[in-house]
């Protein structure tokens, strides 16, 4: 997770794609809701998830993932 934090942080990702990550990572699309704070869903994370989200971190940052909108406008990772 530290890994993924930096790239996070280094990059200034956008909050919206942070939040699609979490919601990718944990399945919970309340993830999507600016009332649920960053902190809190962060903080909630499993290690497994946490762990996922490191990962996926590394892989927006390198290219692997892209950031995608189904036809109702729901944020989606796909790989590049």
């Amino acid at each position: 997770m530290r890994f993924g934090r930096v790239r996070w942080a280094r990059h200034g990702w956008d909050e919206d794609v942070v939040r699609a990550a979490l919601a990718h990572v944990t399945g919970d699309p309340m993830c999507h809701q600016p009332m649920v704070s960053l902190g809190v869903v962060v903080g909630l994370l499993t290690v497994d998830q946490a762990d996922a989200l490191g990962r996926m971190a590394l892989g927006i940052s390198d290219g692997l993932f892209n950031l995608t909108f189904d036809d109702a406008g729901t944020p989606q990772f796909v790989e590049a």
